[in-house]
């Protein structure tokens, strides 16, 4: 059984907006996507920052989930309404819905 040991190298600012679901960095910016309904955002900010530079709400019907990142599109899931967002993921505009099968 193979297992892994964690080692902490350095701590950074982090805005500490919400209730983290999703967290991905392409080294100088990190995308966050906080989940509760009615709290859920994807936010945008440079890492290190201690401050969002860009938040944007989903819907109060929607809980945020996980995120990846696809060139410029940023996937968010939805925990329930099994539904994926698409955002532009430099103006963090909502650019489409894709239903899906499963729960997020």
């Amino acid at each position: 059984m193979r297992t892994w040991r964690a080692e902490v190298v350095r701590r950074l600012a982090h805005p500490g907006l919400g209730f983290t679901q999703g967290l991905i960095t392409d080294g100088t910016t990190i995308w966050e996507s906080t989940g509760r309904y009615g709290q859920s955002a994807l936010c945008r900010y440079p890492l290190g920052t201690a401050r969002a530079e860009q938040c944007t709400a989903l819907p109060a019907d929607l809980f945020g989930e996980g995120i990846c990142r696809s060139g410029d599109v940023i996937w968010q899931l939805t925990w329930r309404e099994r539904v994926a967002l698409r955002w532009d993921a430099r103006t963090l505009e909502l650019t489409g819905r894709v239903p899906y099968n499963r729960v997020g």
